[in-house]
């Protein structure tokens, strides 16, 4: 008997089903990382589930979804995602730094400073660690704290920008001008595409009374492209 087009339409959607539920955890895992390097953090995250559905101990998948909660804001998300890494991986460092980062954009500081800490017990030489800790603590004004954790940053790694620069931001804010300044300059040297790095060095040339300098600074950030330089650097030329 001769099967109708419904029919069969019917079965070639049951085993297309079939072939994309037959795909394994790391394909999965593989269509994750491409969605998420092609900017579809959506498709990213169906992704990165199918993976929890087929491997519910699969620490990376939880991990990559969490930062893609972060990056899109959907912060209470993230921290669930990166204390299931945590409870998977308790002695690996992974979870905490994620999570730590979360509850720093969320203002929970304390919470924050407990996870960097135990980043940097589980890793005592994560450069970063102990910048996003410093950032933390300046955010609290726990100043000498920052300039400490900035410090160690720079002892880790000479050759990374994110210690001179933090820790010159941190100086700005102590009206220690000439070492942020000095910081700043370090930061640009090692990241001359850095944009932020001019501003912020401006703002320390401004506040030293260095005005030609601040105003060097600014018309290289504007030159760079950002248009909020540019507004600074007329407001600083008139």
């Amino acid at each position: 008997m001769r099967r109708s087009v419904i029919g069969a339409t019917a079965i070639a959607l049951v085993c297309a089903a079939a072939v994309v539920w037959a795909q394994s955890a790391q394909e999965w895992y593989s269509r994750g990382a491409d969605a998420y390097d092609a900017g579809d953090y959506e498709d990213a995250i169906e992704c990165y589930t199918r993976v929890i559905g087929l491997e519910p101990g699969n620490a990376d998948a939880y991990y990559d979804r969490g930062r893609i909660y972060d990056e899109l804001g959907r912060y209470d998300e993230a921290v669930r995602d990166f204390t299931r890494v945590i409870e998977l991986e308790p002695n690996e460092a992974i979870g905490y730094g994620g999570r730590g980062w979360v509850y720093g954009e969320l203002g929970r500081y304390d919470e924050a400073v407990r996870d960097l800490t135990k980043v940097i017990e589980l890793e005592p030489g994560d450069v970063y660690a102990y910048c996003d800790r410093g950032w933390i603590y300046d955010e609290t004004g726990r100043y000498d704290e920052a300039v400490r954790d900035f410090t160690r940053a720079i002892e880790l790694d000479p050759y990374e920008m994110a210690g001179y620069s933090g820790r010159g931001w941190v100086y700005g804010e102590l009206g220690r001008y000439d070492e942020a300044v000095r910081d700043f300059t370090r930061a640009i040297e090692l990241e001359p595409e850095n944009i932020d790095t001019y501003c912020d060095r401006g703002w320390a040339y401004y506040n030293s009374g260095d005005i030609d300098s601040a105003i060097a600074d600014f018309e290289t950030a504007c030159n760079m492209g950002w248009s909020g330089a540019c507004e600074t650097l007329d407001e600083l030329r008139n």
